[in-house]
């Protein structure tokens, strides 16, 4: 089953310390973004982010996309596709998730292919940092060993 840990909120909360942890820990990659803006030295195209054109970002169906200057940057529905024939789990860094949950100030959800039928599943929380974050995702593996035991080493 696929699955996906979404994590979300404003920027400096600890979004990004969040993914690396569970890359680092349990082999969990991110789904790779995407952005209109120039590569810049030492970034790697398809690893830092999916490089687009104008014409190129339209064509997407993004979770969400945001402007930021002349560029556009997003999380798309075919990124998390790409990283999901690659691995059942996957995380996911958002500024907001829209499916009527209120981002305060960091996030996170684990559910199924249902997100894009505005279908929670399985375990969402606000939580005041991402420390406790972390925890509560370790917490819930272990509470649904039979799901994630390749990711506990075990």
């Amino acid at each position: 089953m696929q699955r996906i840990i979404i994590i979300a909120g404003p920027s400096g909360v600890g979004k990004t310390t969040v993914s690396k942890y569970l890359t680092e820990k349990y082999n969990i990659p991110r789904v790779v973004t995407h952005t209109t803006r120039p590569m810049r030295q030492g970034e790697i195209p398809g690893k830092s982010y999916y490089f687009e054109t104008d014409e190129s970002f339209k064509k997407l169906h993004f979770f969400e996309h945001v402007k930021y200057g002349e560029y556009q940057y997003g999380s798309s529905k075919e990124a998390l596709e790409k990283a999901w024939a690659k691995n059942d789990l996957v995380s996911l860094i958002v500024k907001e998730f829209n499916l009527s949950i209120k981002v305060n100030p960091v996030e996170g959800v684990i559910c199924d292919k249902s997100i894009w039928n505005s279908e929670r599943k399985e375990i969402s929380y606000q939580v005041a940092s991402y420390e406790k974050m972390i925890s509560d995702i370790h917490e819930f593996m272990i509470a649904h060993k039979s799901l994630y035991k390749q990711y506990l080493g075990e």
